[in-house]
């Protein structure tokens, strides 16, 4: 079902142009962001899409790969070498028995199995609670060019087992990065047409919005820190413009309420 009907793509295009008047922002600095709400409308074609890339709300003119290799982001050398602190951090969550919730979307696509979560920023919105049992870890995303902005940012556990399903991630604006926390073997990971593993300290970054599945068959948890960074090639008028549409289409606290209420797994 498209995010918006046709008449609500007019007020929000009508929406964007006021907003970007206001700030400054050209109508051709905004032209791209204009024909992502009629794609996602269904009142314009999406052009050169590849078949097994699949989001709801669809960005015209971004580089399309299922995966990218971490040399493309520098920042990610950091984050590996603070492994350790973060493995730290989420170890001292599982003792104390911190409130991992199942993933909303668990029931649905993860087979013989839990898919469990704990948030740090969910579209952008901090879980203070959450964020102050982490205060290292934070300040690590903190410092990650869009990270704390751009979508979500969480700790991710599989059970043994488990097999999540093929799906698609809603949104081709951003690109997801796994660090590996804590690897067991028998795990594997498919985006698109190639499947990888994960390694502990190590990052792999993947673009979501393509066809992925997940495979847990050996025996003991796997958790990795999920955070989630603009793609490289939108431009700052549009990440602001995108960052006014999703107040617009995800009231904030709506969201934050529903991982708070998610059953404690």
């Amino acid at each position: 079902m498209p995010l918006f009907t046709e008449e609500q793509a007019g007020a929000a295009v009508e929406q964007l142009y006021q907003w970007g008047a206001q700030n400054g922002h050209s109508r051709d600095s905004l032209k791209r962001v204009e024909d992502c709400i009629r794609i996602t409308a269904g009142l314009k074609k999406a052009e050169n899409k590849p078949e097994l890339q699949d989001p709801e709300f669809y960005f015209p003119g971004l580089e399309a790969s299922a995966w990218w290799e971490p040399a493309r982001f520098p920042w990610h050398k950091q984050l590996e070498k603070l492994t350790f602190i973060i493995k730290m951090e989420l170890n001292a969550l599982l003792a104390g028995k911190a409130p991992f919730r199942r993933h909303p979307d668990s029931p649905v696509i993860a087979e013989d199995g839990i898919w469990k979560q704990f948030y740090l920023f969910s579209d952008g919105v901090p879980l203070e609670e959450n964020c102050r049992a982490v205060p290292q870890t934070v300040q690590t995303i903190r410092s990650i060019p869009g990270a704390s902005e751009a979508s979500n940012v969480f700790f991710a556990g599989v059970t043994p087992g488990t097999h999540i399903k093929p799906h698609w991630g809603p949104y081709n604006t951003r690109l997801r990065c796994h660090l590996g926390l804590i690897i067991p073997e028998g795990v594997s990971i498919r985006v698109g047409e190639e499947t990888r593993s994960w390694q502990e300290g190590k990052c792999i970054f993947f673009d979501d919005s393509f066809d992925h599945e997940v495979w847990h068959r050996g025996t003991s948890m796997r958790y990795v820190l999920i955070l989630d960074i603009w793609h490289p090639d939108l431009t700052r008028a549009e990440i602001d413009a995108l960052k006014y549409i999703r107040g617009i289409l995800v009231p904030n606290e709506a969201t934050i309420e529903n991982l708070k209420n998610a059953p404690v797994v």
